[in-house]
């Protein structure tokens, strides 16, 4: 989870750091060639809301802080349906880049860098500080690692 998601008692550690992409459907001609930062506030947005409290993603709370205007046209409850509300239309996201990659391999996405600079969020792995020293948790926390990607 992002740090942000962490909670303060307990410990986590970094598995790996996440840059974002604008992703929507391949024919959309606005991701034909790099998208300007005034394309990108112009253009439909699907935003994913997190959870009951529709909680905003590590990118949402970084494009909010910018405090910069966007056309929300549809808020997704999580980034598993937003390829869904994509295809077919000349609506963007921004979502994770290894995220963005692993759709595109499957279905007719296109991704691009963003318009501007965005943090890297720090993907984590937190666990019950009582559990710190556990050899099986140990073990799983290694495969995490192990597991990651670049």
């Amino acid at each position: 989870m992002p740090q942000e998601h962490c909670l303060p008692d307990h410990p986590s550690e970094l598995l790996f750091e996440e840059r974002h992409v604008v992703v929507g459907c391949a024919a959309n001609p606005l991701l034909a060639r790099p998208l300007s930062l005034e394309e990108f506030h112009s253009a439909g947005h699907v935003v994913v809301g997190i959870g009951a409290i529709q909680r905003g993603s590590f990118a949402e709370s970084q494009l909010l802080a910018r405090r910069r205007e966007r056309r929300i046209e549809i808020r997704a409850a999580s980034f598993t349906q937003v390829p869904d509300l994509l295809l077919g239309t000349s609506r963007i996201s921004v979502m994770h880049e290894r995220l963005a990659r692993t759709l595109a391999t499957r279905l007719p996405l296109a991704w691009q860098p963003l318009p501007f600079e965005l943090p890297a969020m720090g993907e984590r792995v937190q666990y019950h500080r009582a559990r710190a020293q556990d050899p099986a948790l140990r073990w799983l926390i290694g495969q995490l690692h192990a597991a990651v990607v670049t």
